[in-house]
């Protein structure tokens, strides 16, 4: 379980005429064992948002606390620590090693956790077993569609259990059945183990099973609501506000 604080960030990328406002005075609160999407026009700051909350990015000012740890305060190493030790990362990208197998990328954060063998190997089992791919535990990236990649690479974002997950588009490249299994996955990591869950999307379907929705424009808040009702509720109700803030882009 984590809790994550945001207090005025900034991130501003060049500088003089050519410089672009990615964020701009930024604050939020994330308790622990929440679900909260992110979502926003394209360019609005999300991907740049949940860079500087796993520690990837440094803002240009503000300040990141994750638990009672300022992210500022920590040094590299630390600070890669701490993203290997609490944080887990689903990039949109995969970012799967291609001469592993999918149980060889899963078991990644454990090895590098120093993890014993004899507890490695159930762990990947189980994780692959959860995102429906313990039939393509010896295959490469190569030989895996997108969308399995996808799922060993969320596999591998949570088989350390971490405090926080971060997920950029975690069903992008998945059907629609297999995207409910995943965000059933991810409601259950927030529900029955307590893992703050963080996530960009720009998918109101995707959005609908989160807590909280933030809606970004222009790298400011402009919105932030908590859900109620049901799914179906929940979709209408993001897929108007969006129309919303697009409108005053």
């Amino acid at each position: 379980m984590a809790t994550v604080r945001a207090a005025g960030l900034n991130k501003v990328y060049g500088e003089g005429p050519a410089a672009v406002v990615a964020l701009d005075h930024v604050d939020l609160s994330v308790e622990k064992g929440e679900f909260v999407a992110i979502m926003g026009p394209s360019g609005s700051g999300k991907s740049t948002l949940l860079a500087i909350l796993g520690g990837l990015e440094t803002p240009s000012d503000g300040s990141i606390t994750i638990d009672d740890a300022n992210l500022s305060d920590q040094n590299e190493t630390r600070l890669a620590e701490m993203r290997r030790e609490k944080i887990g990362f689903i990039f949109q990208s995969f970012n799967l090693v291609p001469v592993l197998t999918a149980e060889e990328n899963v078991a990644v954060p454990l090895l590098l956790a120093g993890r014993r063998a004899a507890e490695i190997r159930p762990r990947v089992e189980r994780m692959l077993g959860l995102v429906g791919l313990a039939d393509r535990r010896t295959h490469t990236p190569a030989e895996l569609s997108g969308g399995q990649q996808q799922r060993v690479a969320i596999a591998r974002a949570l088989v350390t259990e971490p405090a926080l997950v971060l997920a950029d588009e975690p069903t992008g490249n998945l059907d629609s059945k297999t995207s409910n299994e995943i965000l059933t996955l991810l409601r259950r990591s927030c529900d029955e183990l307590g893992q703050t869950m963080i996530v960009i999307t720009h998918d109101a379907g995707v959005a609908a099973w989160a807590d909280r929705v933030l809606y970004l424009r222009d790298g400011s808040i402009a919105a932030a609501e908590r859900q109620q009702g049901p799914l179906a509720a929940r979709i209408h109700a993001i897929r108007t506000r969006l129309e919303e803030v697009a409108a005053h882009a």
